[in-house]
């Protein structure tokens, strides 16, 4: 990947908390579930912070926070004066619905939250990029 030091850092774990609300909204569910299957835990035992259905979870969701950190990267990189023309015509919420297909269109509230959480996501990848480099 071409994106290194303190800006991928940040943007990792920008995009992880991001993508573990959309997550937690069952707004992306399909790939997921599909790895998820392949550890069922006893339900009789007490949940586990950090057992391996929480670390099942987490590697399942990568390939997807894989694909938005490079998005966000991409995004975050191009001119201070094109991002932010971007973000007022939709382009950039645009951008990130054709990178990932969502299981359902988001309305009332969610709508406006996940376009309103992506670009200041983006926005803060730009500053940070822009502060190291």
């Amino acid at each position: 990947m071409k994106y290194k030091g303190r800006p991928f850092g940040l943007c990792y774990q920008l995009c992880e908390r991001f993508w573990s609300e959309i997550d937690h909204r069952a707004l992306f569910r399909k790939e997921s579930e599909s790895i998820e299957r392949i550890y069922r835990p006893d339900p009789k035992d007490l949940p586990n912070r950090f057992g391996p259905v929480q670390r099942f979870r987490r590697a399942a969701a990568y390939p997807c926070i894989a694909l938005l950190i490079q998005l966000a990267m991409e995004l975050a990189l191009q001119p201070e004066i094109d991002r932010k023309a971007e973000q007022i015509t939709g382009g950039t919420f645009a951008a990130f619905e054709r990178s990932f297909r969502l299981d359902y269109k988001p309305r009332t509230t969610t709508g406006p939250w996940i376009r309103g959480k992506f670009n200041s996501l983006v926005e803060a990848t730009a500053k940070y990029a822009a502060a190291s480099g």
